[in-house]
C-alpha cells in the first residue's frame, strides 16, 4: 500500500479537489494524506493572533471567511442535496468550534502556543472532512481517520517531535484495521496530539513528515509527494527555464539540495523513509502522467552533479588572528546568532561560518566587540548536489564560478554536495555558469 500526500495548491479548489479524486481513484487502496487548503494556515494564525490580542470581532471574521470558503467547496463538489446537507452541517459545527475556541482566547486575552496549535489544526481538519465527503459521495470506499489519534507527539507546541515508538504502537491498533482492500483513508498532515490528548503540530512543512512517519510505521511501498512540480528540477526553473526534472535522486542528494535552499521537500521528510528504506516520488497534482523524481537510498546514476541551488540571505563572518580559546569564543557566539551553520572552517588562527542573516543586528554588534579582526559580508551560498564529488567534478565546479568572485568552494554538510560562497549579485549568473556543465 501507497502514501499519497498533497499539499495545498492541490486542495485549493473545487477543481484541484476533483483531480486528487481522479489520482486515488486509480491506487486501488492508499492512506491519502492532505495539507490544509492553499493560505488558510496563515488566516488561521492571523485568526488566534488578533483573538490572542482581545480583537474577537476581526478573529471571528476571518473564521467566517474560512467557513464560507469550505462551504463553497462542498455546495461546488457535492451534487447530492443530501451529501451536500450533510456535509454543510458538519463543516459549520467544526467552524463553530472555531469561533467558540478564538472567543475563548479573546476573553484571556493571550495567544500561546498551544492555542496556536489548535487553531492551526482546523485547516488540515476541514479540508479533510470536505474531501472524505466529496470521495464519499462519488461511491469511493472512504475512510476519515483523525491523525490525532495516531500522530503521538511531545508537548513542545508550534514545533512538536514524533513519539515514533508510539506512533507505531497506535497505527498498528488503530489504522492498520482500516487498511481494507480497496479502502481509502483520508487524514490529515501537520498535526498531532500530545500524551493528554492536546493537539499539536509538527511545524510548517509538516504534511510531508506526516506522510513519511506514516508510511514507515505501515511499512508502503512508496511514499508519493504530490506538488505543483514535476519532480525535483535540476535547478529553479524562475531562473533556469530549461531546468529538467531529475529522474532519481538519492536520499543523501535530496536532502542536501533541500537544506541548501530548495523548496521541493521539508528537509527532514524523507530521513523516516531512508531509514526502511522506502522510496519516495515527488509528482505533479496536475500533470500526474508526468515521470516525476522518485528518491531512493543509492542512485542509480553515473557520477556527476544533477542539481544545483541557491541559499539566499546568508551572512560569512571570518576572523584572523586568533587563539585557541578566540576560536571556541567565536564559534559559540555564531551558535547563539543562529540554529543552522552552512559552513565552516578551523585553520591555524582563522575561523570561517555561514549562517543565516540574523533580524537582530545587536548580535553581530557584540560579536564585532568580542572577537579581534572579525569580517562580515552577505553572501549567497550555491550549492551543487551529485555522485562522486571528487577531482575532476570538484575542478569543473571551481572553474564554472571561477569568474564569479566566490569568496570560498568548499564541500556541503555531506559527501554529495559542492557549495560555492558568493557575493548575491553574482549568484544567479553562477548558477547559470554551473547548470551549463551539468546540462
Amino acid at each position: 500500500m501507497n502514501v499519497l500526500k498533497f499539499g495545498g495548491t492541490s486542495v485549493a479548489t473545487a477543481a484541484a479537489m476533483r483531480q486528487v479524486r481522479a489520482i486515488i481513484e486509480k491506487t486501488g487502496g492508499a492512506i491519502v494524506v492532505l495539507s490544509a487548503c492553499g493560505g488558510v494556515t496563515n488566516r488561521l494564525l492571523h485568526c488566534i493572533e488578533l483573538a490572542g490580542d482581545g480583537k474577537s470581532v476581526a478573529a471571528v471574521e476571518i473564521v467566517n471567511e474560512i467557513e464560507q470558503r469550505h462551504l463553497d467547496l462542498c455546495r461546488d463538489l457535492l451534487q447530492s442535496e443530501d451529501f451536500q446537507r450533510d456535509a454543510l452541517l458538519k463543516v459549520k459545527a467544526l467552524c463553530e468550534e472555531l469561533r467558540v475556541f478564538c472567543e475563548g482566547v479573546a476573553l484571556l486575552g493571550e495567544c500561546t502556543p498551544r492555542s496556536i496549535d489548535i487553531a492551526g489544526s482546523f485547516g488540515e481538519r476541514l479540508s479533510t472532512l470536505v474531501f472524505s465527503l466529496y470521495c464519499q459521495a462519488e461511491g469511493i470506499n472512504t475512510v476519515l481517520f483523525d491523525a490525532r489519534e495516531m500522530m503521538r507527539t511531545d508537548s513542545n507546541f508550534t514545533s512538536a517531535k514524533i513519539n515514533f515508538p508510539e506512533l507505531q504502537r497506535l497505527a498498528d491498533e488503530k489504522l492498520t484495521p482500516l487498511l481494507t482492500p480497496g479502502a481509502i483513508i483520508i487524514t490529515q498532515g501537520f498535526i498531532g496530539s500530545d500524551k493528554r490528548g492536546i493537539t499539536t503540530t509538527l511545524g510548517r512543512g509538516g504534511s510531508d513528515l506526516s506522510a513519511a512517519l506514516i508510511g514507515a510505521a505501515i511499512a508502503a511501498d512508496e511514499i508519493l509527494i504530490y506538488t505543483d512540480v514535476s519532480g525535483i528540477a535540476s535547478a529553479d526553473p524562475r531562473i533556469i527555464p530549461n531546468a529538467r526534472s531529475i529522474p532519481e535522486m538519492s536520499f543523501a542528494e535530496a536532502r542536501e539540495l533541500s537544506f541548501y535552499g530548495a523548496k521541493v521537500l521539508h528537509p527532514e521528510t524523507i530521513l523516516p523513509a531512508v531509514e526502511r528504506d522506502i522510496p519516495v516520488r515527488v509528482l505533479n497534482t496536475f500533470a500526474p502522467d508526468d515521470a516525476g523524481t522518485i528518491i531512493v537510498a543509492k542512485a542509480s546514476r553515473e557520477h556527476g552533479i544533477c542539481a544545483v541551488t541557491l541559499k539566499k540571505k546568508c551572512i560569512s563572518i571570518s576572523a584572523t588572528g586568533l587563539n585557541s580559546k578566540q576560536s571556541v569564543d567565536f564559534f559559540r557566539n555564531v551558535n547563539e546568532l543562529s540554529n543552522e551553520l552552512y559552513a565552516a572552517a578551523l585553520g591555524e588562527s582563522k575561523c570561517f561560518a555561514v549562517i543565516d542573516a540574523p533580524s537582530d543586528t545587536s548580535a553581530l554588534d557584540r560579536l564585532y566587540q568580542q572577537i579581534p579582526h572579525i569580517d562580515i559580508q552577505d553572501t549567497t551560498l550555491l550549492c551543487g548536489v551529485g555522485i562522486g564529488l571528487h577531482g575532476e567534478l570538484v575542478a569543473h565546479f571551481s572553474k564554472a564560478v571561477s569568474s564569479f568572485k566566490p569568496l570560498a568552494v568548499l564541500f556541503g554538510v555531506s559527501e554529495v554536495g559542492l557549495i560555492a560562497l558568493l557575493p548575491p549579485e553574482l549568484a544567479e549568473g553562477a548558477l547559470r555558469a554551473v547548470h551549463e556543465i551539468i546540462s
